[in-house]
C-alpha cells in the first residue's frame, strides 16, 4: 500500500449509523448479487494493520456486481421523503424507450431497483459508479467545451421532454471513467480516487481527449414533469444545492422551474470554470445571460446551445487545443502542466486526435 495512504488510514474508526445500515443489509445486497467492501461484511473489526478504514457518510455506496465484477453505485432512497420520492420515476421513464437511445440524453443507466426487505418503502437504484465532472483535471479548451456542450444539451433534453431538474448544481453533474480509467480506481473515498483499487499504486489515466468519455446529470429527486410551454408557469420552488440564485434570495415561494434551472447551469459555468480557469473568455456573454436576475429574462435552454454552439463554432482547432491553466499560481500550473501537454500535442496531431473531444457514440 501507499506509504502515504497509510498513514493517513491510521486511525482505525469504528462504523457510523449510516454504515452500519450497509453492514446490516450486506448480506442481503450479497444475495442480490452486489458485494459490499470488506468494511461493510458482517464479522468485520476494525484491523491493527493497514487495512482500509476510511469511514462513509453517505446513503450512496459503491459495490461490485458479481455477474461480472463492474464497480456500480447503490444508491438508498425512501418513499417516504416528499424530497426524493419522484427519482425512480423520473428516472425509469428516462431509461425507457425512446428516450433512453438519445445521445443527448443526460440520465445514467439505472441498473436495477431493489426493495428493502421489511420496508416496501425504502429502495436501492443500482447505478453506474461516477466521477466529479473536473476529476481528473481537464486539460485543454476543447475538453472544457465538450462539457459545457453535453451540459447544456443535456439539460435541453430535459426540458424539451417536460422535465426540470430543479438541482442542477456541480456536484450533480458527474463523469463517467469507465475509458479513461480501464483499470479502474478506488472506490471507497474521493480523496483516493487518483490511487488504484488496491492503493498500491496511482491509477492508469488517459486524459479525455485521449479517451472521449460522458457526462451525466444524477440526483433527480427533485425534478418533476411540467408543462414546459407555458409562458405563466409558477410551481412551488424548491431549494436546490447552489442557494445563490436569485429565486432563494428574493424568498420566493413560487418560480418557474426551468428558468431556475437555466440560471443554475449558467452559474455552475461561471463558478466552475471561468473563474478557475482562463482561456475561456468566449463564454461569458453566455453565462451572462443566463445568469439574469429575472427569471423573465433568462434564455431558454434551447436558447442556450444555439448561443453555446455558434461560440464553440467560432473556436479554431488551436484553441481547442491550446492549455486551460488553473487561475489560482497561474504561471506555476502552466510551467507545472506545461511539458505533459506538449507531449499529449503532439501525440495527438501525430494519432488525428480531434481537437472537441466527443463521447456521443460512446
Amino acid at each position: 500500500m501507499n506509504p502515504h495512504v497509510t498513514a493517513s488510514m491510521r486511525m482505525h474508526y469504528p462504523l457510523n449509523k449510516v454504515e452500519l445500515w450497509w453492514r446490516d443489509h450486506q448480506e442481503w445486497i450479497e444475495s442480490c448479487g452486489y458485494l459490499l467492501r470488506p468494511r461493510y461484511r458482517v464479522g468485520w473489526e476494525r484491523p491493527t494493520n493497514r487495512e482500509e478504514t476510511m469511514r462513509s457518510t453517505s446513503w450512496v455506496m459503491d459495490a461490485t456486481r458479481l455477474a461480472d465484477g463492474v464497480v456500480v453505485a447503490l444508491k438508498l432512497i425512501s418513499l417516504d421523503d416528499l424530497t426524493v420520492s419522484g427519482e425512480e420515476r423520473i428516472m425509469l421513464l428516462l431509461n425507457s424507450e425512446p428516450l433512453a437511445s438519445h445521445p443527448d440524453n443526460p440520465c445514467p443507466k439505472l441498473y436495477d431497483i431493489l426493495t428493502v426487505p421489511g420496508d416496501d418503502n425504502q429502495k436501492l437504484l443500482v447505478l453506474p459508479f461516477l466521477r466529479r465532472f473536473d476529476s481528473p483535471p481537464f486539460e485543454t479548451v476543447g475538453e472544457v467545451m465538450d462539457f459545457c456542450r453535453q451540459a447544456l444539451h443535456g439539460l435541453r433534453f430535459l426540458h424539451e421532454h417536460d422535465i426540470a431538474h430543479r438541482d442542477p448544481h456541480y456536484m450533480n453533474i458527474m463523469l463517467d471513467p469507465t475509458s479513461m480509467y480501464p483499470n479502474g480506481f478506488y472506490t471507497g473515498h474521493p480523496s483516493y480516487d487518483c490511487y488504484a483499487a488496491d492503493l498500491s499504486i496511482r491509477a492508469q489515466v488517459f486524459t479525455r481527449t485521449q479517451r472521449p468519455s460522458r457526462y451525466y446529470w444524477i440526483d433527480y429527486g427533485l425534478a418533476d414533469v411540467f408543462r414546459s410551454d407555458r409562458a405563466d408557469l409558477r410551481v412551488p420552488y424548491v431549494r436546490g444545492g447552489d442557494k445563490d440564485i436569485p429565486e432563494t434570495r428574493k424568498g420566493l415561494t413560487r418560480a418557474d422551474p426551468f428558468a431556475a434551472d437555466v440560471w443554475w447551469v449558467g452559474n455552475l459555468i461561471q463558478t466552475q470554470l471561468l473563474e478557475r480557469y482562463s482561456g475561456l473568455e468566449s463564454l461569458a456573454p453566455l453565462v451572462a445571460s443566463m445568469c439574469r436576475e429575472s427569471p423573465e429574462d433568462r434564455p431558454t435552454m434551447v436558447a442556450a446551445t444555439v448561443h453555446f454552439d455558434k461560440i464553440l463554432m467560432q473556436c479554431s482547432s488551436w484553441r481547442l487545443r491550446s492549455l486551460t491553466v488553473r487561475r489560482k499560481h497561474l504561471l506555476a500550473r502552466f510551467l507545472q502542466g506545461l511539458p505533459p501537454y506538449i507531449l499529449h500535442t503532439v501525440s495527438y496531431l501525430l494519432t488525428r486526435k480531434p481537437a472537441l473531444p466527443s463521447a456521443r457514440s460512446v
